[in-house]
């Protein structure tokens, strides 16, 4: 992940999100369609950047971690009520299995591939047995809003590494998860969600 890119970019991620790529409009109906939620849940939002999802799911559970390696990312995050933690994802520092439910919206593909294996290992580390993971990512198939979308981000962010959801299952199911769904949402085909619990 291009960190330093990130520490440069997050005085202005949540405009370019919004208004720009537009793209949390879509993340958050999806978790309000797909990601069930109960007041007793301890969710961890990792690669979270600034706490956007952190601060939609934050008001329906009992605590919300904020996990990101951007130091300046996470200083965007000013809701109480939610702990922010500079981490990666294959070295998170939490305990053992103390979290129902972690995030990973829009994150996965600015971490190489190589790496894929260990951030999953690391999440089923630190959930509970039977916790769920939320995964939502841009499909990178060979329509031109997709390429576009993504030479887009690429120009913003830097280097991204988008997979196929199918490739990614397998990645999942190799590392202790047992994937639920894996679909491409009816009128958001330009992402998939994987919704996958702790074996």
């Amino acid at each position: 992940m291009p960190l330093k890119f990130f520490d440069k970019l997050s005085r202005f991620y949540d405009f370019i999100e919004t208004y720009i790529l537009k793209d949390y409009q879509g993340s958050e109906t999806l978790l309000d369609q797909y990601l069930h939620l109960d007041p007793a849940d301890r969710v961890v939002d990792i690669g979270g950047g600034t706490g956007h999802f952190s601060k939609i799911v934050q008001p329906h559970v009992a605590q919300v971690v904020l996990v990101d390696p951007s130091r300046h990312m996470l200083l965007k995050n000013r809701l109480t009520g939610i702990l922010s933690i500079q981490a990666s994802g294959e070295a998170i520092g939490l305990k053992n299995t103390i979290f129902s439910i972690a995030l990973m919206i829009n994150t996965l593909h600015h971490i190489p591939v190589i790496h894929h294996k260990s951030v999953f290992e690391e999440i089923n580390r630190i959930l509970q047995p039977n916790g769920t993971l939320c995964i939502i990512e841009v499909y990178p198939d060979a329509s031109w809003i997709q390429h576009l979308f993504i030479k887009l981000e690429r120009l913003i962010t830097g280097p991204t590494h988008h997979i196929q959801s199918h490739i990614l299952q397998t990645i999942l199911e190799s590392t202790g998860f047992h994937v639920q769904k894996n679909l491409r949402p009816p009128h958001h085909n330009w992402k998939y969600l994987i919704i996958a619990t702790k074996k």
